[in-house]
């Protein structure tokens, strides 16, 4: 939607099938029904709201000084910790 990699992921309690729509599909499924650009939308601003909160309530039980780095970098600092190397 964005242009961005995707970060889904999928858990199915039964058998499924799962569909990967390329770019064009996409366009094609927005353009179905006049309301589905409308829900997705909604579903999507949802989510990342859910995100958002859970990662300031997440940054929130931080030690001062600790900030949220989200780069490359403050992951790479986090792991290193998680093994006792930083």
């Amino acid at each position: 939607m964005l242009g961005a990699p995707r970060s889904a992921q999928v858990v199915v309690a039964e058998s499924s099938e799962l569909l990967e729509l390329d770019p064009q599909a996409f366009r094609i499924l927005l353009g179905l029904r006049e309301e589905v650009p409308e829900a997705l939308a909604r579903l999507a601003a949802e989510r990342a709201q859910a995100n958002r909160a859970a990662l300031e309530a997440w940054a929130a039980q931080r030690p001062s000084g600790q900030g949220l780095e989200l780069s490359q970098k403050g992951f790479l600092k986090r792991f290193l910790q998680i093994l006792g190397r930083y």
